[in-house]
């Protein structure tokens, strides 16, 4: 819970999980990399 607090007030910076951005219209592809561990992912974040 605490990390769910702090993540929206910038206390914790989260870029380092994100190994792979894409837009949301790619969000097919998004999910079948997280899914199956492609690529060395470890949090996708999904931009409009």
């Amino acid at each position: 819970m605490l990390v769910y607090i702090n993540i929206p007030t910038g206390k914790i910076d989260t870029t380092p999980l994100i190994t792979h951005r894409y837009k949301l219209v790619d969000i097919a592809e998004a999910y079948h990399l997280f899914e199956n561990k492609l690529d060395g992912v470890i949090k996708v974040a999904v931009e409009p």
